[in-house]
């Protein structure tokens, strides 16, 4: 299989004949496009897309020339995020690995052709086939908008997936303890630098408490469980859990480096404590957090942590929250 950028007069026709009815041309383009597809219309979307996002429209075809699937990418030059829209195979040949081979494809294209750090596309969340597919193509879960669109007297959530560029989480190694505590400091810092702690009025906050000694001692006395994100050779997220008595544990110093933010890295995180805590018998996790984060207190709670109360200490110039997760 290869990939060529789309050519209408050559092209089109094969599209079309691959979108098999309505209800399954609004799961392709959200109503994008009008019902039956039409080459006028399909093209004047297409360009207005180019003009405002800088999309380009690809074909997927077998080395006998047939033509087996579509989509569009665009890259924001800003995140160096990429993104994938309508994507479709022909009718005839879906379940039968077309679609991953082409979504593999595409992703070796982003990454290695226009630098893409993270590759994103979106999928209804009642298209089970299609989610299926874009996660053995390794595409991940990020966030889920409820109700995102109507379809007659249905109405669909919106699934938002992502894949990272050589993304890895892994245990630290020792030699690492140092780029950890950066990534700590560096990361609680603009926590910090938002509501205006600084090392004379919180002195004990994590952006200026964080030493590798207290890391090496997280390591070697307390024999936490330590992890990393990994991107490129690149450390980028880290997080530590204190196994604690009850089967419960405490999430300690999740933290991700700004320039690595809103790729779903936290996410994968955080879901991976959570298994790691369940691989070490425990069934709660405690959660710390500064409680007028609301948009982190929301985060939490989105991914299924209760918030459980408040408390006040003479040395923080803020409230701390606490919160829990059952595993």
């Amino acid at each position: 299989m290869k990939l060529r950028e789309y050519l209408p007069s050559k092209d089109f026709d094969n599209i079309k004949s691959w979108i098999d009815d309505e209800r399954t041309h609004a799961m392709w383009c959200a109503g994008r496009f009008e019902y039956p597809l039409e080459k006028e219309n399909f093209e004047a979307v297409l360009e207005d897309m180019h003009s405002k996002w800088g999309d380009t429209p690809f074909i997927a075809s077998l080395d006998d020339g047939n033509n087996v699937g579509f989509f569009c990418y665009s890259l924001n030059d800003e995140t160096k995020e990429g993104m994938l829209k309508f994507i479709v195979v022909n009718s005839l040949l879906r379940g039968k690995g077309v679609a991953k081979e082409m979504l593999e494809l595409a992703s070796q294209y982003a990454f290695e052709e226009t630098g893409a750090k993270a590759l994103h596309l979106n999928v209804f969340s009642e298209n089970i086939r299609a989610k299926k597919c874009y996660q053995k193509a390794g595409f991940t879960e990020w966030s889920v908008t409820e109700n995102a669109f109507s379809y007659k007297d249905e109405s669909w959530g919106r699934c938002n997936m992502f894949k990272m560029l050589n993304g890895m989480i892994r245990e630290v190694k020792r030699e690492e303890i140092s780029l950890c505590a950066n990534i700590i400091k560096k990361s609680f810092k603009t926590v910090a630098d938002e509501y205006g702690f600084t090392e004379e009025n919180a002195p004990r906050f994590t952006a200026f408490a964080t030493t590798d000694e207290r890391l090496y001692w997280h390591m070697d006395g307390e024999h936490r469980p330590m992890y990393v994100f990994e991107v490129d050779g690149v450390l980028c997220g880290y997080y530590s859990l204190l196994l604690q008595d009850n089967n419960e544990c405490e999430l300690n110093n999740l933290a991700v480096l700004p320039e690595y933010r809103h790729k779903g890295i936290g996410k994968e995180l955080l879901e991976h404590s959570f298994k790691i805590a369940r691989s070490k018998g425990c069934r709660l996790m405690n959660i710390g957090i500064v409680e007028e984060n609301t948009r982190l207190r929301k985060w939490y709670e989105d991914n299924g942590a209760v918030h459980v109360g408040t408390k006040k200490f003479d040395f923080f110039p803020f409230t701390c929250g606490y919160m829990k997760k059952e595993l």
